[in-house]
């Protein structure tokens, strides 16, 4: 039996092997001759859930115009020694691209989290032989730039004060909520009160009946672990300013259709 390393060069700094778009994933392969030994390496990537390792005959570019022949899920807890074995013996003779891709938190399409940083993404290929062979494959995984894969969630914001609607008042958006403290609360307050200005982003005041929609960007790292706390990046604060007392609220973003009240 062959093993044939299908990895670039630079990347086998980065490999520890041991020798031996549909949604049609499929099993670990257990008793073919014929596999493929993925190595998902991950650098930087934040969330490792709802990953797959794609297999197609052209290399990817888009997901809406990917045609993969299967996929297989990555297990959240694989280190750098564990494959994801993929029996790959009915594509004897064809050459196969692979690609890991993560799905969107809410939306049911893809996107892509292997780094192109050393070569691109058809560089990670391999012709299927008719003899018995082990083809291995290292893809480095990590976070993509914001500005590629983004979806963006609609919040519905409405403000009460005493259970009544506030119409014309102005929110502010601060960001996430991890970073806002009560020291920070009160720094907003005393310079309002010096010169009405306020440091963070205005979405502008509220409709006649106390609403208004902000485009929120979700971030699809979702919540990660860091330094034994959870850090839920798509958790935000907004927060308004009547009689010179900051009334902020936190809003998680759960959907790309999100409906919240910050009253007071």
């Amino acid at each position: 039996m062959k093993i044939i390393k299908a990895i670039p060069l630079c990347m086998l700094l980065l490999f520890i092997a041991a020798c031996s778009s549909s949604d049609d994933s499929q099993p670990i392969a257990e008793t073919s001759d014929i596999k493929a030994n993925v190595y998902p390496i991950g650098v930087g990537l934040e969330r490792k859930s709802e990953t797959k390792i794609f297999l197609s005959e052209l290399p990817y570019e888009s997901y809406q115009s990917f045609q993969p022949l299967t996929s297989v899920e990555v297990p959240e807890d694989i280190t750098v020694v564990d494959p994801v074995t993929i029996d790959v013996a009915e594509y004897k003779g064809k050459t196969l691209y692979f690609v890991a891709l993560r799905k969107y938190l809410f939306s049911d399409d893809y996107y892509s989290v292997t780094s192109t940083t050393s070569g691109p993404l058809s560089d990670y290929s391999a012709t299927i032989q008719e003899v018995d062979s082990v083809y291995e494959v290292s893809l480095v995984l990590s976070e993509p730039s914001s500005t590629d894969y983004w979806d963006t969630s609609k919040l519905t914001l409405t403000v009460e004060r005493g259970g009544a609607v506030v119409p014309n008042m102005e929110v502010y958006w601060f960001g996430e909520s991890s970073l806002w403290t009560q020291e920070l609360k009160e720094n907003i307050e005393t310079r309002y009160m010096v010169d009405g200005s306020v440091a963070y982003s205005s979405m502008t005041q509220t409709n006649a009946d106390g609403s208004l929609v902000i485009n929120v960007p979700v971030n699809e790292a979702g919540e990660v672990q860091q330094g034994g706390t959870t850090r839920n990046y798509n958790s935000h604060v907004f927060f308004v300013i009547d009689n010179n007392v900051v009334q902020p609220t936190t809003v998680d973003i759960t959907g790309l259709e999100v409906e919240h009240t910050l009253s007071y």
